[in-house]
């Protein structure tokens, strides 16, 4: 249940992002599936949360509490004002349709995708070792797939003007590419978030890794 869960998080928020193809209703519902999911992900890992704070910190550790305790008040600030401007399912927008409560769900949900991508560039070592090794998962056809990300995801950032999105740079997201090309360029930007993130991870590991050999010449 818990890889389940897991695997299905990320394409429901991709399709919680796509508001101008889905159609309002649609984001509604989506929005809700996904706040489900994210509070049964957060049941079955409540033992992470029982011991938080227990143990010592290194830098890894310390990155993945601030990631996750930032994707907790993100998506409890989208859930909340996805609710107040709810036109559908909950119809309070006819009473809180102001254009800054839009502009937080919106810049809060660009955010949560930053955040999801970093979590997942966090765990990817776990993410493998929960999938049976195949031919494309290794050797050279792996290399080749990262470094496609490289390219692919920066153009795509600027594409989609994420730094816009995620300060306030505009409320509404305007895709004219189609359905395909919004969730691809989404895609390849978690991608990006995700690979970033994973060698951020191994910083303290490769420095330690060196100043230990070069003690070792010593």
């Amino acid at each position: 249940m818990r890889v389940c869960i897991d695997i299905a998080m990320f394409p429901i928020l991709l399709t919680a992002l796509a508001f101008r193809i889905t159609g309002g209703l649609a984001h509604e519902w989506t929005g809700i599936f996904a706040a489900i999911l994210f509070l049964m992900h957060n049941i079955l890992n409540l033992r992470w949360h029982k011991g938080v704070l227990k143990g010592r910190f290194n830098f890894k550790r310390l990155l993945n509490t601030a990631v996750n305790f930032s994707l907790v008040i993100l998506a409890a600030t989208i859930l909340s004002t996805g609710i107040l401007a709810s036109a559908h399912i909950f119809g309070f927008g006819n009473h809180f349709n102001g254009m800054e409560l839009r502009k937080i769900h919106s810049v809060s949900a660009y955010w949560l995708l930053i955040g999801v991508s970093m979590h997942i560039g966090l765990h990817w070592d776990m993410i493998l070792a929960r999938i049976p090794r195949c031919a494309f998962l290794s050797g050279k056809i792996a290399r080749i797939a990262l470094l496609l990300i490289l390219p692919f995801g920066i153009w795509a950032w600027i594409e989609r003007n994420m730094t816009g999105k995620l300060f306030l740079g505009y409320s509404f997201d305007f895709h004219e590419g189609g359905a395909t090309l919004f969730f691809f360029e989404n895609l390849v930007i978690a991608a990006l978030v995700a690979l970033l993130m994973r060698l951020a991870s191994k910083i303290p590991d490769i420095i330690f890794s060196k100043t230990k050999k070069q003690k070792e010449k010593i």
